[in-house]
């Protein structure tokens, strides 16, 4: 047990080393593209780093299974030139031994990156609309699609409507199955009616 803990706390080293150096090349790759583009558009370089910080999640989830390959190959490759790997298996141990806690380290780090990771990534996205609506890089977006079907919200400084939709047509002027939620400029519902069809002009 001793000794699978120790291969454990080897897994869990080079996991940590293999992350930091995927998360600064990550930072430095991602960081100088917005950087570049933040100074296109007449903005502070810093604001350009801090658009990268935000969005660093969204990489590191995507490139969690190289960051889990380098770990893995970074540990067995130590221990095999340190000779503790042919040690280990010369005194009997069965290979699903020694496998054991890296394999459990690595579902429980799956676990985590769907549980806690893929709500991260969806906060990290939307920062970084909003950070960069906010800058007047991006025009805000008042439609969006989701599971319920397409949302819609028309606005103005004493009310807003929000728009739900099941269907559109092709061009995307047409919406069908319409639900309305009408709220006051203190985003109040006031009414909420239902329609079957409402044409919008482009």
């Amino acid at each position: 047990m001793i000794l699978s803990y120790y291969i454990g706390s080897k897994y869990l080293s080079s996991f940590f080393w293999s992350f930091l150096s995927i998360f600064f090349l990550i930072l430095l790759v991602d960081g100088s593209d917005q950087v570049v583009s933040m100074s296109s558009q007449g903005h502070s370089f810093i604001l350009g780093l801090k658009n990268a910080l935000i969005r660093t999640p969204i990489h590191i989830l995507e490139t969690l299974p190289l960051i889990i390959m380098l770990a893995s190959l970074t540990c067995f490759l130590g221990l095999t030139r340190s000779n503790e790997l042919i040690i280990t298996r010369g005194s009997g141990r069965s290979a699903i031994r020694i496998l054991l806690f890296p394999i459990i380290i690595t579902i429980t780090i799956g676990v985590i990156a769907t549980t806690i990771g893929n709500p991260l990534v969806s906060i990290s996205i939307k920062s970084s609309e909003n950070l960069l609506e906010e800058l007047g890089i991006k025009q805000k977006s008042f439609l969006s699609v989701s599971t319920d079907g397409i949302w819609l919200r028309e606005a103005d400084k004493n009310k807003q409507i929000v728009v739900q939709s099941n269907r559109t047509n092709a061009s995307g002027t047409e919406l069908f199955n319409l639900t309305l939620f009408e709220f006051d400029g203190e985003d109040n519902l006031k009414k909420k009616n239902k329609c079957k069809k409402r044409k919008y002009k482009q």
